[in-house]
């Protein structure tokens, strides 16, 4: 009878009083995993270096390894470009394109989440595509956060929800961004003003940023973040006022309403919420980290990219309820976790 994949976690036991040895608390224990078969073994991780392991194209497509057994993939790399390895074509660091394979059937639901700036402002501006096994796009992302990442620093990562129509070979090429094929990159007479990459041939595009990013993949699984737990206030520390002020400004910054409004004649129109955050009393020098609720779904209505945030004041995350057991989708209340000093 199969038992799947376990996994066994050895670890030493606290010596008696009589003992003539102690144990290292930070190395004490050892874990390994048990299969059926050796198809059912894990993947190795996958690691970018300095040398750009990762294949350009389809041709050179590195494996992920994902499959039903091995549902969850994590890659730590980087867009860097090729300079040591005279047997493939010489790119530089924007020219690189991180091209990876995956084996889908019919009706699998793939998600990709790239996390690079979320890390660091000195992470690449990313861009995520997936290609079929003829090189046509079938998918792709520039500025979209996963779904438990809504409201959360950096404006530029990628993520898509990926479902096959048939069975076969798929290709995630991960570029930064202005090395992509997209609509707003396109003039009225079809010329583009960028130059995206083909998947068939490497450093063929240009993009205009590099470095390292995590790409998150996994098959068939549904989000698992749960309800933000909000901590009970202890009534101590300073107190926390907030006031909002709703306005909408036409592209010359000029008011036009002291509202939010959700459709206006001209598209470069803005509409934007102001919160102002007032503290009386000490702020620790640590920080304090304010919760922000709201009865509504706010990604039905706000950009759920990283807000705007004035010196003082860092937006960490969104507020979710737990409606996401429900469905599985995550609805953001509010930001959270503002750090005044």
């Amino acid at each position: 009878m199969a038992e799947g994949t376990e996994e066994a976690v050895f670890t030493l036991l606290e010596p008696g009083a009589d003992a003539n040895y102690q144990v290292n608390p930070e190395a004490n224990s050892g874990t390994f995993t048990i299969v059926e078969t050796p198809a059912d073994a894990p993947a190795e991780p996958i690691t970018d270096s300095r040398f750009d392991a990762i294949g350009d194209t389809i041709a050179t497509a590195t494996a992920t390894g994902l499959s039903v057994a091995n549902s969850m993939v994590t890659i730590e790399a980087a867009i860097n470009g090729n300079y040591f390895d005279s047997s493939r074509t010489i790119t530089d660091n924007t020219e690189d394109v991180d091209m990876y394979s995956v084996d889908l059937s019919a009706g699998d639901v793939l998600r990709l989440d790239v996390d690079a700036q979320i890390n660091s402002e000195e992470s690449p501006d990313t861009v995520l595509q997936v290609f079929d096994a003829d090189g046509n796009i079938v998918a792709q992302s520039d500025d979209d956060f996963a779904p438990d990442e809504l409201f959360a620093p950096g404006r530029r990562d990628s993520y898509i929800e990926f479902t096959p129509e048939a069975d076969g070979t798929y290709y995630v090429g991960v570029s930064s961004f202005g090395n992509g094929s997209f609509d707003f990159f396109e003039n009225d007479d079809g010329t583009l003003r960028n130059s995206p990459y083909d998947p068939n041939v490497a450093g063929s595009g240009s993009g205009r940023s590099d470095g390292p990013y995590t790409l998150n993949l996994s098959l068939n699984e549904a989000p698992s973040s749960a309800a933000t737990e909000i901590p009970a206030s202890t009534g101590e520390g300073p107190t926390v006022s907030i006031a909002a002020t709703p306005a909408t400004y036409d592209s010359s910054d000029n008011l036009i309403a002291n509202a939010l409004v959700q459709y206006t004649p001209e598209r470069r129109n803005a509409s934007i919420l102001t919160v102002g955050i007032d503290v009386e009393g000490e702020i620790p020098e640590e920080g304090i980290e304010a919760y922000l609720t709201s009865d509504i779904d706010l990604s039905s209505i706000f950009s759920t990219r990283s807000p705007f945030s004035s010196e003082g004041k860092d937006v960490q995350s969104a507020v979710y309820d737990d409606r996401w057991r429900r469905d599985h989708k995550l609805y953001p209340r509010a930001c959270c976790g503002l750090h005044g000093r």
